[in-house]
């Protein structure tokens, strides 16, 4: 894992992500202030483009796809 801190907001990243930074996965998915800072019942919202058959991954629920696009 690595901690990165910019201002006033801190990421917690596994090493392995962060190859994908900025290409493929958003910064924002790593910012434990801004999730600390969210109420119990929110909601992280994150969009996975795939081919093939609707994505099944843990801890995801998927809301909705088309055209290779997941919610």
């Amino acid at each position: 894992m690595r901690t990165l801190h910019v201002g006033e907001h801190a990421y917690v990243m596994p090493l392995v992500a962060e190859a994908f930074l900025g290409r493929l996965l958003d910064p924002s998915l790593f910012d434990v202030t801004a999730l600390a800072a969210a109420p119990a019942t929110a909601r992280l919202d994150v969009t996975i483009a795939h081919t093939g058959a609707r994505p099944s991954l843990p801890g995801v629920t998927v809301t909705a796809d088309a055209g290779g696009v997941a919610s």
